[in-house]
């Protein structure tokens, strides 16, 4: 009696280890399954997260890309109307300085030839001679002075003399047939032309052939 009574709690145990053995192994591959399916989600997360990451860096990168290529922009602007801006600036007072030219010019011009050539005697003449030789060398002297003036501040002249003409930098006072030159050439200049840097100062006033027939 005693050793069935035995043998039912061995089987009962044994009953009892199967069944916790079964709840264990069930517990576990739920346990993995619930795991692999946290890790898998916890993957696919990490993923979409570096994607907009990734996505906002890129977004950011652009952004100052154009901010960066607008700031050149703007610099390139500022610089061009800083240049543009220190050519214009005397642009008034050479036009200005161009008309003393031209009357310093003019007066070079009508000192006549003859007066420096002494054939008087005559001491009040020969002082006359000098005083006249001084003023003409003093006005030359001041015309060359005022041109390279001009000059170092990209002031400069132009003699369209034989050229063609070009309504952009000349102004036609008159036209007239010349033989034996082109029709539309510049034959005569009354007053030369100035250019400051690339504009226009003043367009020189010349006389241009006319076609013939």
């Amino acid at each position: 009696m005693l050793s069935i009574t035995r043998q039912r709690l061995i089987q009962r145990s044994t009953l009892n280890s199967i069944a916790r053995f079964k709840l264990f192994s069930q517990y576990s591959t739920e346990n993995k399954e619930s795991s692999d399916e946290k890790s898998c989600h916890s993957a696919e997360d990490l993923k979409k997260t570096l994607e907009e990451k990734e996505a906002i860096l890129k977004e950011t990168k652009d952004n100052y890309l154009r901010a960066l290529a607008e700031t050149e922009n703007v610099r390139q602007r500022y610089k061009t109307e800083v240049e543009s801006t220190k050519k214009l600036a005397i642009r008034g007072f050479s036009k200005d300085l161009i008309d003393t030219v031209d009357i310093l010019t003019i007066a070079l011009k009508n000192v006549p030839a003859e007066i420096k050539i002494v054939e008087n005697s005559h001491e009040d003449h020969k002082k006359a001679v000098k005083a006249i030789e001084d003023l003409s060398l003093g006005v030359e002297m001041t015309l060359k002075n005022l041109i390279k003036t001009l000059e170092r501040h990209g002031v400069k002249e132009f003699n369209p003399h034989g050229k063609k003409f070009d309504p952009n930098t000349c102004q036609a006072l008159f036209q007239v047939p010349m033989p034996g030159m082109e029709p539309g050439h510049v034959f005569v200049v009354e007053k030369k032309g100035y250019m400051i840097h690339d504009y226009v100062l003043r367009p020189a006033e010349v006389g241009v052939v006319s076609d013939n027939k």
